[in-house]
């Protein structure tokens, strides 16, 4: 049903905002995400903490998920980069190991 399919959304979004938090953290992004209501629709509030100003707008569900997807993709790509970093880390670990046998 529509109610049911509603819910469903709303539980999304609610997660995807805790989710985000966690990657801005990750990533160094000084921003954080919480749900509100405003007229019974459900919508997001983005704070951004830049220097000592902090900002605050209030977005629809469909423009978080847009910024969700962005940050996915930078968390994917950082992950990318952690992992030929630690390969490479690797690497010259051992070639200095050898070095000294």
């Amino acid at each position: 049903s529509i109610v049911e399919e509603k819910r469903a959304h709303e539980t999304k979004v609610v997660d995807s905002t805790q989710e985000a938090n966690r990657w801005c953290q990750k990533l160094g992004v000084p921003r954080t995400y919480t749900t509100k209501r405003r007229k019974s629709k459900l919508c997001v509030v983005v704070t951004d903490q830049l220097t000592a100003e902090v900002s605050t707008r209030v977005v629809s569900t469909t423009m978080f998920m847009r910024e969700h997807r962005k940050l996915e993709a930078l968390m994917e790509l950082k992950r990318s980069e952690d992992h030929a970093s630690e390969k490479q880390g690797q690497g010259q670990g051992q070639g200095q190991g050898q070095g000294q046998g």
